[in-house]
């Protein structure tokens, strides 16, 4: 691990982390649900504005890149209060066209020392019906991105027909790449389903699907559609990890993205902890940066921490602001 992330976890966290993990989950949810608790913490983890981290994703203006990830709010129940925080993005689901149950023997377990996550839920949702009065009803300040996760190029379609109805919904994201128990759709059924699509879309990679990556990047320039790396490593019979193990794979698919296209959008979420990892992720050519196990090891106040971190990372290294630092890393290698 890298030893710069040693004191990255409160003291508070590490009490909480006491606790189970699904019950720590529901203490974190019932707080931040709550308006009046949220208005007393709100001044510790609200984001800072400014102007040199404002940034274009698909053409929608954002305060700053970084964003709530899909995973944590799979309902929108959350959005109404901690989407006032000044985050750059917020993403709800992911969300099935039917109710699921999602596995019979869900797991949340935390890997403490590497930073990371083990979970395989199997994607519960309450369906897409269920979900639809919190997104009509939406009213907050940042973004919403709702993550889809169909199993057929139908219910792909009918999924994105019934969003476009949904003003409030900015981006979608496709989740194609569930690491445990969910039939995943094939990248090009999903391809061929989302020719041009009327609101920005972006599709949710797993690791295996980088290996085609140059011809996936190819058609989603094409089609105007942008790309989401990575969905958490699968591990056989156990689920998926989440947080800093996937950050050097993050990284990486980043780069391999940028290799055969400067064109698609790309939203990198996998292990970003701090400002310095964002960073790094902007320099090798991504828009925008999700966030989610950082939460449970930095708490609620990761995103302000990440901005600040961010900030005070392009101060150093000489630059004026994200337009300038972003594909940093490519240019150089050009040189």
């Amino acid at each position: 691990m890298d030893r710069t992330l040693d004191g990255v976890r409160p003291f508070w966290v590490k009490l909480l982390h006491l606790l189970p993990p699904s019950m720590s989950h529901k203490l974190g949810i019932t707080v931040l649900k709550d308006e009046r608790l949220l208005s007393i913490i709100k001044r510790f983890i609200r984001i800072p504005r400014d102007e040199r981290l404002v940034v274009e994703l698909m053409g929608i203006r954002i305060d700053n890149p970084i964003g709530l990830a899909a995973g944590y709010d799979k309902d929108g129940i959350l959005y109404p209060s901690l989407s006032t925080i000044g985050l750059g993005f917020y993403t709800i689901g992911s969300v099935t066209l039917k109710p699921r149950r999602g596995n019979r023997k869900k797991l949340l377990r935390r890997l403490s020392k590497e930073l990371g996550l083990l979970n395989s839920l199997g994607i519960p949702s309450k369906g897409f019906q269920a979900v639809k009065p919190y997104l009509k009803n939406a009213r907050g300040r940042s973004p919403i991105m709702l993550n889809i996760a169909p199993t057929t190029p139908e219910e792909l379609r009918s999924l994105l027909e019934k969003v476009e109805e949904i003003e409030a919904v900015r981006f979608v994201e496709v989740n194609i790449s569930c690491p445990n128990n969910f039939k995943n759709m094939e990248i090009w059924e999903a391809l061929e389903a989302m020719k041009k699509p009327e609101k920005p879309v972006f599709i949710k990679l797993g690791l295996d699907h980088m290996r085609k990556i140059d011809e996936i990047a190819n058609v989603c320039e094409r089609n105007g559609l942008g790309l989401t790396v990575l969905n958490a490593l699968k591990v056989d019979g156990k689920g998926g990890v989440s947080g800093l193990p996937l950050y050097p794979y993050t990284l990486r698919a980043v780069n391999e993205i940028r290799k055969v296209s400067e064109k698609v959008p790309v939203i990198a979420v996998g292990g970003v902890l701090t400002g310095r990892q964002a960073l790094e992720l902007i320099k090798a050519g991504a828009d925008a940066i999700g966030i989610l196990t950082a939460m449970v090891y930095r708490g609620p106040s990761v995103f302000r921490n990440v901005v600040e971190e961010l900030i005070h990372e392009l101060e150093c290294q000489g630059f004026e602001d994200l337009k300038q630092a972003r594909g940093y890393g490519l240019r150089s290698e050009e040189v």
